[in-house]
């Protein structure tokens, strides 16, 4: 990697030959092909800020920082989801991850994604377990329906939500929540590492 600084000027050669907003990952591979220049993300960061005249700031493109917590112990939340990366060859992947151990809790292939197939996932981690997730989380998709039914079943309706400690807070977390992928870090890493080796 390139220890001396980045100068901006070289930067902004390619700001003018692509676009101004483009990311720091764009540059880096510019620099590289361009001139051979294999430079540190840092440097670039650097170097794309001393050219803040001729960018947008509204428009440049933020990346989604993932919140991180702890769950209090094995089967304390289990976070679902559905992956369709694989759907080009006709199925689709269904997740279950412990947000404790990170261990894979269910997982199945699929040619749909309807609610039965993720009422099915659900009752796969309920007879190979024993026992119920305390929370489940998911991305907010209509297909839960029947997991979050099952949830407030064996829960009960008005059960008190519990607090999660995240790194940048607390939210507090029912026996079915419905967020983002955000708050959906072990399943959604699980789909990063699966991505990886299906694409080699």
């Amino acid at each position: 990697m390139l220890s001396t600084p980045l100068h901006p000027t070289q930067v902004r050669k390619i700001l003018a030959v692509f676009d101004p907003n483009i990311g720091e990952g764009k540059v880096q591979g510019a620099l590289f092909s361009s001139a051979g220049l294999r430079v540190k993300r840092a440097r670039v960061r650097e170097a794309l800020r001393r050219c803040d005249d001729v960018r947008d700031r509204t428009e440049r493109r933020m990346t989604t920082r993932r919140s991180w917590y702890e769950a209090i112990g094995p089967m304390f939340i289990c976070c679902m989801d559905q992956n369709e990366k694989l759907g080009h060859w006709g199925f689709k992947i269904l997740g279950a991850i412990d947000g404790y151990s990170r261990y894979p809790l269910a997982w199945t292939l699929t040619p749909t994604l309807t609610g039965r197939d993720h009422s099915a996932l659900y009752h796969k981690v309920l007879r190979d377990h024993n026992e119920a997730p305390r929370h489940v989380v998911v991305d907010g998709t209509q297909c839960f329906n029947g997991v979050k039914e099952a949830q407030m079943l064996i829960w009960g309706i008005d059960a008190e939500p519990c607090p999660l400690p995240l790194d940048d807070g607390v939210i507090l977390v029912s026996h079915f929540q419905q967020t983002s992928s955000v708050h959906n870090t072990p399943i959604e890493r699980f789909w990063g590492d699966l991505n990886i080796v299906t694409k080699k």
